[in-house]
């Protein structure tokens, strides 16, 4: 490595120590798989690593460079699966992660389950790819040499979509998450969002920290580091390349308004649609929303099927709200304040708010310079519209 900068790197491996017997790997135990690993990153010459082990009951003394904390497997606990209980453990591998975290020396930190091991030229690789990066991702490959989870999309919804994005594209952050089960970040990155606890393995704990940490983190696909599964993972086999047709979609709504659709984010929520509190927290997620108004004796409310919260026009008075009045009344006296973005319409294929735009009926074809509102799904959303309002609104940030 001559002539070049090195780079220094804490190897997070987290483990539950025990052999599982579906494993096809000729009866491979978990602790000779992670010898392996531990083998593929030594073998990479780096000048200052560690290994840090989270897990199981080995202590791999034998390898100076390997620290070892036991970890406390959580009992077993009664859940509920379908209409039966059965007794399951759960695997709490976000509190695993966070002790890599707690410990690790240095600032590059890659994490990694006890199946993943680095190729041959790995290190050589990350050094040309260089040091200013927040998160990153490399290819990753299955024993089969099939791209496995790595440089990935999120489920939009209604959206059957292919999850590999192409690794040049690096402009998709957004609709994008970091699958679990390997990935290199900053170790000051990770104090600042660490995994969420309260998560356990097979619970969305990698698309809940996604979704926190690119508010302010970038990802970056650095795919010429390669890894490798060393035992067999189901892949399934409709994941297969976003098209070119599907990326330029993503790209329109990197750059229209995103707006909620009677406060909800993340799917129709009834009980909560249309409450102040809930509108809310859609805006502080950055989010404009749209809401039902009422205006009956003198007072406004809002509810979608009948007046139910109770509100003082300043609360109207927000940029970022789009208000459709649910009775004339409302409409009318909306009108008289300037400050107020409202509209009215029942089953009209379009209408134009006290603003000049266009809101279309929902589930209808956006035209141009138009608001799409509920699209069955993102691809139907036209290159026409200026926003998008939907429940989902957001797996489009």
């Amino acid at each position: 490595m001559a002539n070049e900068k090195s780079m220094d790197f804490t190897f997070g491996i987290i483990t539950g120590g025990s052999k599982n017997h579906r494993e096809k790997i000729n009866n491979q135990s978990v602790s000779t798989r992670i010898i392996q690993i531990i083998n593929s990153i030594s073998s990479q010459y780096i000048p200052n690593f560690e290994i840090i082990i989270v897990g199981g009951n080995d202590y791999f003394t034998e390898f100076e460079s390997v620290k070892h904390f036991k970890f406390k497997e959580s009992r077993r606990t009664l859940v509920r699966i379908g209409r039966k209980f059965e007794f399951k453990r759960k695997a709490y591998i976000t509190r695993k992660k966070n002790l890599i975290i707690k410990y690790a020396k240095y600032e590059n930190i890659v994490f990694m389950h006890d199946y993943y091991a680095l190729a041959p030229n790995w290190y050589k690789n990350m050094v040309l790819f260089g040091d200013e990066f927040d998160i990153q991702m490399n290819s990753v490959r299955d024993m089969k040499g099939n791209r496995y989870h790595d440089w990935e999309l999120m489920d939009l919804p209604g959206l059957n979509m292919e999850s590999h994005l192409p690794y040049e594209v690096q402009d998709l952050n957004k609709f994008q998450y970091i699958s679990g089960g390997y990935w290199v970040a900053k170790k000051s990155v990770m104090e600042r969002y660490p995994l969420n606890e309260d998560l356990s393995w097979g619970e969305g704990e990698d698309i809940e920290w996604s979704k926190r940490v690119k508010k302010d983190y970038k990802f970056a696909i650095n795919a010429k580091s390669e890894v490798n599964l060393i035992k067999e993972k189901y892949s399934d086999p409709n994941r297969k390349i976003v098209s070119s047709y599907s990326i330029a979609n993503l790209r329109k709504l990197n750059t229209i308004k995103l707006i909620s659709h009677r406060g909800n984010i993340d799917g129709p929520n009834k009980k909560l649609e249309n409450s102040p509190n809930y509108i809310g927290e859609a805006l502080n997620y950055g989010f404009d929303v749209e809401i039902d108004v009422w205006f009956i004796d003198g007072n406004y409310f809002l509810g979608h099927d009948e007046p139910q919260y109770p509100i003082p026009e300043e609360f109207l008075q927000n940029e970022k709200l789009w208000c459709h009045a649910k009775n004339l009344q409302a409409l009318e006296q909306m009108l008289l304040n300037p400050k107020i973005h409202c509209f009215w319409h029942q089953n009209d294929t379009v209408t134009l708010t006290s603003r000049n735009i266009v809101w279309s009926f929902p589930g209808t074809k956006a035209i141009k310079g138009s608001i799409c509102v509920l699209p069955d799904v993102a691809s139907s959303i036209s290159e026409n519209c200026i926003g998008v309002c939907s429940d989902f609104i957001l797996a489009y940030k």
